[in-house]
């Protein structure tokens, strides 16, 4: 492997890590105010917020997760 393909590796996994501390955090506060869990739509997790709207999660939410 080389470097680059490591330090992207690195990268995606940290990445990773955040986004589901995030929805871990999320679902936690949601619960407390009745609110529905986060859910996954197209590759893009969304959090609902108490205004009936939704907040994506991720570092580039308008981008599809590659497969």
């Amino acid at each position: 492997m080389s470097i680059c393909a490591a330090l992207a590796a690195k990268t995606r996994a940290k990445k990773a890590g955040r986004i589901a501390q995030n929805l871990a955090q999320a679902a936690r506060e949601n619960a407390q105010l009745g609110l529905p869990a986060p859910w996954q739509l197209n590759g893009i997790w969304l959090v609902p917020l108490e205004s009936g709207r939704v907040k994506p999660i991720g570092s580039a939410p308008w981008r599809r997760p590659k497969a």
